[in-house]
């Protein structure tokens, strides 16, 4: 994997903004699973004026373009097909500041995977709550 990703700071980094670029290329074993891929991030961070509690929320796109016919997929037709995906990720976080360097953060991550074989598109809602400890 490769890329760049620039980070914009303002007001002693209370304020960010986040934009990126990656490529990455998955040789496996397998050829199922081999892959060329572009994923394209952003992101932004503001920070409340009462009690330094910070809202994020990142976003990316991950394209997968596999370089091979899928062996097994689809099932009326193997081998005909190459594996083609395109996957939406979006997580919106709420870090709140608590003693003794530690954070309380409440994340809800929302993915919405498709794919031009049926078996690999879907939609997963995750929600996280953190307590993170900061030395």
């Amino acid at each position: 994997m490769a890329g760049l990703t620039h980070l914009f700071r303002f007001a002693q980094d209370r304020h960010l903004i986040r934009l990126g670029y990656q490529w990455d290329l998955d040789d496996t074993d397998g050829r199922n699973y081999a892959y060329t891929g572009y994923r394209i991030v952003a992101g932004v961070q503001y920070t409340l004026p009462v009690g330094g509690v910070r809202v994020n929320y990142d976003f990316d796109v991950h394209l997968r373009d596999y370089r091979h016919r899928h062996t097994l997929l689809p099932p009326d037709a193997p081998d005909t097909k190459a594996r083609s995906d395109t996957e939406y990720n979006h997580v919106l976080a709420l870090t709140v500041p608590l003693p003794w360097s530690l954070s309380l953060v409440t994340q809800y991550q929302f993915t919405d995977a498709r794919s031009n074989l049926d078996l690999f598109t879907y939609t997963r809602n995750v929600v996280y709550v953190l307590l993170i400890w900061t030395y």
